[in-house]
């Protein structure tokens, strides 16, 4: 079984796509939705609380 690398595989994707709604990922992927979200919009989801409703959808 081979591990998939979430985090490389965002940093490829599109900004929109990177914007997306949480609900929209699978559960295995969200973290790095997160934290690549974090990474290229410094300052709007810097909350630091991975478990925080998504601000695009609350």
């Amino acid at each position: 079984m081979s591990t998939v690398n979430w985090s490389g595989l965002m940093r490829a994707a599109t900004d929109d796509e990177i914007r997306s709604p949480l609900w929209e990922f699978p559960p295995e992927v969200r973290k790095a939705v997160q934290s690549e979200r974090r990474r290229r919009f410094p300052g709007k989801y810097d909350d630091g609380d991975d478990n925080a409703p998504d601000p695009e959808y609350s």
